[in-house]
């Protein structure tokens, strides 16, 4: 299928490795002019090859850091003097960092500026011209909303959630599109390096992933250039996991097994709640049973056992 995207022009950041690079050259395979952005300028220019040699036109590289405050314009600037257009931004730098309880302001502010500030002034500084044009497609790579443990990102990407889900909606008469994707466990330098770095935590994880496996990155870049395709037009607002069918898993399973226990947890004790309140019921009645046949007669005590009996057998309620 043609995704209709030839002559596009479109920003990548965090291209150096892994799933910002795939999306670089996924893109380019459809025609789009990239302009791919990453730190480390050796990894961008072996980029550039790989795409030339593929039959794609050369991507721009600039070596730049996402968090300096002058870089979302130096992209952008930069881009225009090349091209004279800029149609689509995947806002993809970023890095997981897991963090103590007692973690100082510093990792924080760092985790905050890389994960969330940074996507917000790409986004920022793009956004009107895509506006004026009556077309743009801006994409979040982010993570999990269902943290494992304490990370320092995690904060962070869940504010480019909400953000995000609040710009779809201002800027969707605008022909532009806001989504984001939830990466799981995809094949990268900071999965195989950082967080899964032998054969043997791969494999306990994997069995964890409906799935079974654990993605590449070309399993982001495919979806990435359908969302980018103006047959995509319908689709904005979004957070999509593609994670092989899973959450963030914990030490019991997967967070679905824990809310299954925590709900047959609440079952058990709403029935234990419901059996003692019978229990009080009964003694109650009891009681007031006791106090009936005990009493002088009279009219109205003779009214009180008549109801009392066609409404109970001595042992509790029963139905009327």
């Amino acid at each position: 299928m043609d995704l209709a995207l030839h002559g596009r022009v479109a920003v990548v950041t965090g291209c150096s490795v892994g799933i910002g690079r795939e999306v670089a050259k996924v893109l380019a395979g459809e025609g789009v002019q990239t302009v791919v952005v990453a730190r480390r300028e050796g990894f961008l220019q072996t980029l550039q090859e790989e795409v030339v040699a593929a039959g794609g036109p050369r991507p721009l590289a600039m070596a730049l850091d996402v968090t300096d405050p002058q870089t979302p314009e130096a992209v952008v600037a930069g881009t225009l003097a090349q091209f004279g257009s800029l149609d689509i931004l995947i806002n993809n730098a970023g890095g997981s960092r897991p963090t103590a309880v007692d973690a100082p302001d510093a990792v924080w502010e760092e985790s905050w500026t890389l994960n969330f500030t940074a996507v917000r002034r790409l986004t920022q500084a793009r956004l009107p011209a895509m506006q004026r044009q009556q077309w743009g497609r801006i994409i979040h790579i982010t993570g999990s909303s269902e943290p494992s443990g304490i990370n320092a990102a995690n904060p962070a990407k869940a504010a480019v959630h909400a953000w995000a889900k609040g710009l779809s909606r201002v800027v969707g008469r605008d022909g532009v599109t806001v989504n984001c994707l939830a990466p799981g466990r995809i094949h990268s330098e900071q999965i195989d390096q950082r967080i899964h770095p032998t054969e043997e935590s791969q494999r306990a994880f994997a069995a964890q992933i409906p799935l079974g496996y654990f993605g590449e990155p070309a399993d982001m870049a495919f979806l990435v250039a359908c969302l980018c395709s103006p047959k995509a037009r319908y689709l904005t607002g979004e957070r999509i996991h593609v994670d092989g069918g899973t959450a963030a898993p914990t030490e019991s399973g997967t967070w679905r097994d824990e809310k299954r226990q925590r709900h047959r947890g609440a079952v058990t004790v709403s029935r234990r709640g419901l059996d003692q309140r019978v229990g009080t019921l009964r003694c109650v009645g009891q009681g007031i049973l006791h106090c009936l046949r005990s009493s002088r007669a009279s009219p109205q005590m003779d009214l009180l056992r008549w109801i009392f009996r066609s409404t109970c057998d001595g042992r509790g309620a029963r139905p009327c």
